[in-house]
């Protein structure tokens, strides 16, 4: 007995202390492999609000242009119907215009009788041949034509 410990308590001792190394050992690796899965769950939180923050800017962004094309269309329709009252404005302004016109010339009755209406006629450009064979034929004068052979038609 040398120093107060057999051999077989020497063993023992040295089990018990391989024991206490070993679960210590145990302990820090599953200490380890918790402290990794904490690791693990908070990369993958991290990763959720990202993509949560990332979704939540799209939408803002598709709301912002939903709601400019909105303005838009509105300011585009504003101005069309602007553009239209404008134009049924001017259109009925025109209108009254134009009866106030046929009024006047329906009241004012120009009856002029000329002498010469036919030289009138013809120095303003208009052919008063014709109108005289009309005026012929309204007065039960018949229009008088030359045939193939010479001969005088009536027609």
């Amino acid at each position: 007995m040398e120093g107060g410990m057999t051999e077989r308590e020497k063993r023992f001792h040295r089990r018990e202390m391989l024991r206490k190394d070993y679960e210590l050992t145990r302990e820090t690796k599953k200490v380890e492999r918790i402290k990794q899965r904490d690791k693990d769950i908070e990369m993958a939180q991290l990763n959720e609000f990202q993509r949560q923050r990332e979704e939540v800017i799209k939408a803002r962004r598709e709301a912002k242009q939903k709601k400019d094309e909105l303005k838009r269309n509105k300011e585009e329709y504003v101005t069309r119907w602007q553009q239209e009252v404008h134009d049924s404005r001017t259109l009925e302004k025109r209108g009254t215009e134009s009866e106030l016109e046929l009024q006047r010339m329906r009241e004012t009755v120009i009856d002029i009788d000329y002498d010469d209406d036919v030289v009138l006629q013809g120095a303003c450009g208009y052919d008063y041949r014709m109108d005289c064979s009309k005026m012929n034929t309204e007065n039960g004068q018949s229009l008088i034509t030359v045939g193939e052979y010479g001969q005088v038609d009536q027609i």
